[in-house]
């Protein structure tokens, strides 16, 4: 394994010197995921499921961006790698000089580096001044964008036929410039039965109508949408980068629509948001939703379900089988510095929640009428930023309050310091809450978090984070009080424009079955763009996995290692891209499984995981004779080494291989 190492180390570093011809252009869409991606992925193992609704979110922007000489410091909020000393300073520099004549004069602001000008590109335009302004823009046309994808297995799964494996989905969407925008979803995952007598239709269906700016209304939703109040601690169905986010505070409170697949994190029915003399901003929010849960015979639940699988019959049986309405509001107040706000939110179930007598289950939920209140407070000005929330659950137990509070330090454009605090009591429930937390949920934990991040020190950048974090109650296969902790440090070094490198370790250490378990990530991925047309990627991971031996000192080790070339290549004009990627894996268990960073289609953004021995190939075909039309196809093929069979009970495959087929198709009109 060390000769292993060092030769690739070797090799990728002739691979970074080799910088004779420089190709320096503008940051791509696919750049930038691919970067979000290696920077990201099997960071935050909890949370890899979010990832498709940031994405969504992301190509919202993208398609849509933000004229820099009308945005307001909500809407620069939106771009979560934009600072809040970066929006000040850009927010600054149009109140001194004014409007901006192009994207070139973002030069003069010595607080927007190099690579976030180069992102601004994606998601912002510089239009006309504003005194010049004309009533109509090209902006202000009707747009009309319909998707389709379907999912092709090529092999036949032990709980179903051949057909039912298809999954598909489709989307279409309208907009008359900026103030109105509706669309309609639906969506069927591998295994679901379609027109059928327990699903008459598609699994997942769901549309919106949104209008914006009518007065002092700023906005209406109604059908599905997601909001985002403070730090989350009531309430946000919104994605959050987990321990990448730290530091990354714009004061985002806002609603928006439900655009992405995700089949649990949002509300179905209404909201408005108005915009009041002063400064205020009111929020107010109604949904009713229906929602899988285990129903028992004695009409209590046991547990809700958030898979949004319904593939079995036990899962079928969970499908809507609980009704849940929420109603709530938030009242916000900001200035130039300052930031107040308040939430409010109450839930009401028509079945009673009732867990289990486990010992870790005793400070769950119960009953069927929940609630939660907050403020939210914060203060911007170079170069501290202080932000938090502190909230307590409505007919909880005592230990029913949680607390998330930031404070952020700039000693340069590029370098910050930032340390976040929370407490989440052993009681707190939120049935929205959506914030840092070790765990899936924020209750039962205190934590306290570290991070350093300079983005540029030359040509390297460096982010560094350390968290220590505790649980005073029994979590689930525990006797006792758990704690632990978790580090990362990564460096990218960029010699020049086309090359880059970079190298994270991260390192976890947490509690199971009254027992310490460690793990150890490294990550090292080389790239380099050769031409206009060409550009090669080589990723390596490495995993070590420690557990104790029958509670003495000793440990078992489990270790995996993958290694991942990845080439992309693109026509003139960009009319066809093709990207291949091929990774060998290797691996003890699943425990030391590895996150692989591959070819994905346009509005996914998932990261699959490797384990045991095998070979992993993908490729991604793009066609796009136009902006109006897009059309790609993906092949994923795996082939295990180690086995004759692929997973176990219902989706069992007899063969040691796995190949699937994905088509999408877009048009824009």
């Amino acid at each position: 394994m060390k000769r292993q190492w060092l030769l690739l180390c070797f090799t990728l570093l002739l691979f970074m010197l080799h910088t004779s011809v420089c190709h320096a252009q503008q940051l791509s869409w696919e750049s930038f995921l691919d970067e979000l991606a290696d920077e990201t992925s099997g960071l935050d193992e909890e949370r890899t499921a979010d990832w498709d609704a940031l994405v969504e979110e992301l190509m919202l922007l993208h398609e849509q961006p933000i004229d820099l000489n009308r945005a307001t410091r909500a809407d620069l909020g939106q771009l979560f790698f934009l600072s809040e000393t970066q929006i000040g300073a850009l927010l600054d520099y149009r109140a001194r000089y004014g409007s901006l004549h192009s994207m070139g004069e973002l030069l003069l602001i010595p607080d927007l580096d190099w690579h976030t000008r180069q992102v601004l590109h994606l998601f912002a335009f510089v239009g006309e001044p504003v005194a010049e302004k004309a009533l109509t823009h090209k902006r202000d046309s009707i747009r009309h964008e319909a998707m389709a994808r379907i999912d092709v297995p090529f092999y036949k799964r032990q709980g179903w036929t051949w057909q039912r494996g298809l999954a598909n989905q489709w989307r279409w969407e309208t907009s008359w410039g900026q103030k109105l925008q509706a669309g309609i979803r639906a969506e069927t995952d591998a295994g679901e039965p379609m027109f059928s007598r327990q699903i008459k239709g598609w699994d997942a269906m769901g549309g919106y109508v949104q209008v914006n700016n009518i007065g002092f209304i700023k906005t209406i939703i109604a059908g599905d949408y997601k909001v985002a109040f403070g730090e989350g601690v009531v309430a946000s169905n919104t994605f959050i980068l987990g321990k990448n986010s730290i530091g990354q505070w714009q004061g985002s409170n806002r609603v928006r629509p439900h655009r992405s697949s995700d089949e649990n994190n949002f509300m179905r029915g209404g909201t408005i948001c108005l915009g009041l003399p002063g400064g205020l901003t009111l929020t107010a929010f109604y949904s009713i939703r229906k929602l899988d849960a285990t129903i028992r015979t004695d009409n209590t639940v046991s547990t809700i379900a958030s898979t949004g699988l319904h593939r079995t019959a036990h899962e079928l049986e969970q499908r809507h089988a609980l009704t849940g309405q929420t109603t709530g509001g938030h009242l916000a107040w900001n200035n130039k510095w300052w930031q107040f706000g308040a939430t409010g939110l109450f839930q009401y179930y028509n079945h009673v929640l009732e867990p289990g007598t486990a010992l870790y289950q005793q400070i769950a939920p119960r009953g069927y009428k929940f609630g939660a209140v907050s403020v939210d407070y914060g203060y911007r000005r170079y170069p501290f930023s202080i932000h938090g929330e502190t909230a307590r659950s409505i007919n909880a137990g005592p230990d029913s309050w949680a607390s998330v509070n930031q404070l952020s330090v700039r000693f340069g454009p590029t370098t910050q310091l930032s340390v976040l605090q929370r407490f989440y009591g052993r009681y707190y429930f939120s049935p929205y809450a959506n914030s840092m937390a070790e765990n899936s949920s924020p209750q039962n934990e205190s934590g306290l978090c570290l991070r350093f991040d300079a983005e540029r020190l030359g040509s390297i950048g460096l982010s560094t984070y350390a968290d220590l974090f505790y649980s005073p109650w029994p979590r689930y296969t525990m006797s006792r009080f758990s704690r632990g902790g978790e580090g990362m440090m990564q460096l990218k070094w960029s010699p020049a424009q086309a090359s880059s490198l970079l190298l994270r370790y991260q390192v976890k250490s947490k509690e199971r079955s009254d027992n310490r378990y460690w793990s150890h990530r490294l990550r090292l991925t080389g790239e380099h763009q050769f031409s206009e047309r060409w550009l090669m990627r080589l990723s390596a991971n490495w995993n070590l996995h420690k557990e104790p031996i029958g509670g003495t000192r000793r440990h078992e080790h489990s270790s995996g290692f993958a290694l991942s070339p990845q080439a992309i290549f693109k026509s003139k004009g960009d009319h066809w891209r093709w990207t291949a990627a091929c990774t060998w894996f290797h691996t003890d268990d699943y425990n030391s499984r590895i996150y692989v960073n591959e070819p994905r289609l346009q509005g996914t953004f998932s990261f699959p995981n490797l384990s045991g021995h095998g070979l992993r190939i993908a490729s991604l075909l793009r066609w796009q004779p136009s902006r109006r039309w897009q059309i790609s196809a993906l092949l994923g093929c795996t082939r295990y080494f180690d086995r004759d069979a692929i997973s176990s009970t219902f989706l069992q495959i007899r063969s040691p291989w796995k190949t699937d087929l994905s088509l999408q198709a877009r048009i824009r009109l």
